[in-house]
């Protein structure tokens, strides 16, 4: 599966990705059901999001996000 984001009308990760928007992350799909419902209720689509779906960096205010490292 591509990493695109699931948004609808977003071009995260698919080839003609305007570079002026700079770069992104990618975020999976909450695996906690009452997290996963939130998601669902504010992306626009009927589809509900699968575990594979994605939503980029772009999509999250930057207080949503916390930035950790993972010890090697």
């Amino acid at each position: 599966m591509p990493n695109r984001c699931y948004v609808p009308g977003c071009k995260s990760g698919f080839p003609d990705y305007p570079k002026y928007l700079g770069k992104f992350t990618m975020f999976s799909a909450p695996k906690d059901g009452k997290l996963l419902k939130r998601w669902n209720e504010f992306i626009p689509r009927k589809e509900t999001l699968k575990p594979s779906s994605k939503v980029c960096s772009h999509h999250f205010a930057s207080g949503d996000v916390f930035k950790q490292t993972t010890p090697s």
